[in-house]
């Protein structure tokens, strides 16, 4: 990855609760290392519903919003 940008977006995606679960912890670990080094840059960091305010996906959600927005929302905080 070449910029913070590609990693936002990189976290956008694959914390999703439908991404697969192996990356989804690849993702997990990487947020928490680059919130350390950055956190100014990656406060407030999650999956792509939290940055819209809703799930993207339709039909094919995974039904968890309401626990993804509690997740990053403390992170946000913190």
């Amino acid at each position: 990855m070449e910029n913070a940008r590609e990693l936002l977006h990189f976290f956008e995606e694959r914390l999703c609760r439908r991404a697969q679960w192996e990356i989804r912890f690849v993702a997990e670990k990487m947020l928490e290392l680059t919130k350390a080094e950055l956190p100014a840059v990656f406060a407030g960091t999650g999956p792509k519903c939290v940055r819209l305010g809703h799930c993207p996906e339709g039909k094919m959600t995974c039904g968890r919003y309401a626990e993804m927005i509690e997740k990053y929302a403390e992170r946000k905080n913190s």
